[in-house]
């Protein structure tokens, strides 16, 4: 005969006969086990998704406060914007007049904004002491104790050390750095409150115009982390490398902060220098009580930290664990008897196909697959998974070329544009979402194609997606249209994306804007940033970089005379 009824033939024995001998065996065994197999599944389950639980309300509602810090930024960098672009030279300074002129023009709209966000007590703007030769020029605005901003002596910074944190250390620090920074949290004695500031330095062709800045107040931050709804627990920041603590149940006269000697981490101290905790939790010993707590680095680089005690975290996974023990030692005599030899005999080969195979399905190809030493199904199916990834190898180059890259000009393509928004919707959804939209739009494109022909057209259109990936080089560009691209900043990208459109920017004000040279590339674009709470979906953000861009075009194409395309 062939094949008998359990698929034995004269030359092997069918991997069909072997796989009915082992699960006989293991039906046996699993059934003993089961019980303690449900328990330890689910008290993982249990732990990972009190874990989870605690880290995503670690990244909401650090997102929340990101968003005053984000707004506070945008008012100072708006200052920035405003100076250096209706200022000749920074020398035009030393003149009274011009000086006064230059600080009427944004000194209202900035007290005001700074004004109407309850978390800001103080603005300010101080001009370089050499070379207005005094060094109080400028204003500074504090908030009152009617909550109102009233005009307050300007500090001379000429009167302090350089060193003197509290006093000037404001003024001197962004100048070390020569780019906007965060200063840690100090106290200052004109606003008499404990204050971290967003300080920007105000340059004028490499020359230092001034420091305009912020002063945001600890304890109304303190106070809007303390008021985070954590289930069992409580939500407080720290500092950037976790040492000092803030809480409003430490607010005193001193500076409302204190070293973590109540905070003693019994373990993982050294999850303390990242970022954030993703997915894990730290221990520790907060108040006596052994805790658990996630945090997420904010926009300054403090930490907002969510606690909560491991009974009330953890308290189905402790009762599992009772179980865990028991169940583990007989789980482990068991089957080790039992599978050891068949697992290495039997198994192994199809282990190393199914990890082969899993591995393939995620689009990696290099795969060693087992050595083929017998002549039976396992040995068939070497041999065809070894022809589907020649197979597969071939046609993903292929489609992944064509799915989502752009042929002409090698950015991403529509398809994968629309991929990325409804990734980044999902964010949105769940709370988590960081990014923003830079919309660009090539000009005279249709003077191009007309006097020129479409290759020349197609040529300044892969030009400018060179200029874009230049001056983003970490973020997703897509061509959604003939000459339309579409920037998405997420993570370090996000993060330095004033300098990034700052550097854009002049760098398309370098370029020619003339239609008539057929070597000048034109280039409109549009920025904007998601707002928490405020942008329902990723299109909102979309639209307000569009309309910026359209205005920006506008401009351009008024300039020379030119139509819109």
């Amino acid at each position: 005969m062939g094949n008998g009824y359990l698929g034995i033939n004269k030359h092997r024995l069918s991997i069909k006969l072997k796989a009915v001998a082992f699960i006989l065996v293991m039906v046996v065994v699993m059934f003993a086990t089961l019980g303690g197999v449900c328990y330890l599944v689910l008290g993982n389950i249990l732990a990972a998704e009190a874990a989870q639980t605690l880290n995503n309300s670690a990244q909401k509602y650090s997102a929340e406060i990101d968003n005053q810090l984000y707004r506070a930024e945008d008012l100072v960098t708006g200052v920035d914007t405003y100076i250096t672009e209706n200022l000749g030279s920074a020398q035009d300074i030393a003149d009274i007049g011009m000086r006064n002129d230059l600080q009427k023009g944004f000194e209202e709209f900035f007290v005001s904004s700074a004004g109407n966000d309850p978390y800001i007590i103080s603005c300010y703007m101080t001009f370089n002491p050499e070379i207005v030769g005094d060094g109080t020029q400028g204003f500074l605005y504090c908030r009152n104790y009617a909550g109102m901003f009233e005009e307050s002596e300007v500090t001379d910074v000429l009167a302090f050390s350089e060193g003197n944190m509290n006093e000037v250390g404001w003024f001197y620090h962004p100048l070390e750095n020569r780019e906007a920074m965060w200063i840690d949290p100090y106290y200052c004695p004109a606003c008499d409150a404990v204050v971290i500031s967003y300080v920007v330095p105000v340059y004028k062709d490499n020359v230092l115009v001034g420091v305009a800045g912020v002063d945001m107040g600890m304890e109304a931050l303190i106070n809007y982390a303390s008021g985070f709804n954590v289930a069992g627990g409580e939500a407080f920041l720290k500092s950037k490398d976790g040492t000092v603590h803030f809480h409003k149940d430490y607010l005193d006269d001193s500076g409302n902060i204190h070293g973590d000697i109540v905070d003693d981490i019994t373990e993982n101290a050294d999850k303390m220098s990242l970022s954030k905790t993703d997915d894990i939790v730290i221990r520790l010993n907060h108040e006596g009580k052994d805790s658990v707590m996630a945090f997420d680095t904010l926009e300054n680089g403090m930490k907002l930290v969510v606690c909560a005690e491991c009974s009330e975290v953890f308290a189905s996974k402790i009762v599992l664990l009772r179980w865990l023990v028991a169940f583990a030692v007989i789980l482990s005599i068991m089957m080790i008897g039992v599978t050891y030899y068949y697992a290495n005999k039997i198994t192994g080969s199809l282990k190393e196909l199914t990890d082969a195979s899993n591995r393939i399905a995620n689009g990696d190809f290099r795969v060693n697959l087992p050595e083929i030493k017998s002549d039976d199904e396992i040995a068939d199916l070497t041999r065809s998974i070894r022809a589907v990834i020649n197979s597969l190898k071939n046609y993903t180059v292929d489609m992944e070329s064509k799915a989502y890259v752009d042929q002409m000009t090698k950015v991403k393509n529509k398809s994968a544009y629309n991929s990325t928004v409804e990734s980044l919707d999902e964010q949105i959804k769940d709370g988590v979402a960081r990014f923003a939209v830079v919309m660009c739009d090539l000009n005279y494109l249709k003077v191009i194609n007309d006097k020129y022909g479409h290759n020349a057209g197609d040529d300044a259109i892969t030009k400018a997606a060179q200029i874009i990936c230049e001056h983003f080089p970490l973020s997703s560009v897509f061509r959604t249209g003939g000459d339309e691209f579409v920037v998405i900043l997420t993570g370090r990208d996000f993060k330095v994306r004033q300098k990034l459109i700052s550097d854009f920017t002049e760098h398309l004000k370098r370029l020619d804007s003339n239609p008539n040279n057929i070597n000048n590339i034109s280039i409109s674009f549009g920025a904007s940033e998601f707002h928490a709470g405020e942008d329902p979906d990723y299109n909102t953000v979309f639209r307000r970089a569009d309309d910026r861009m359209y205005l920006m075009k506008q401009d351009i194409h008024k300039k020379h005379g030119t139509g819109l395309r």
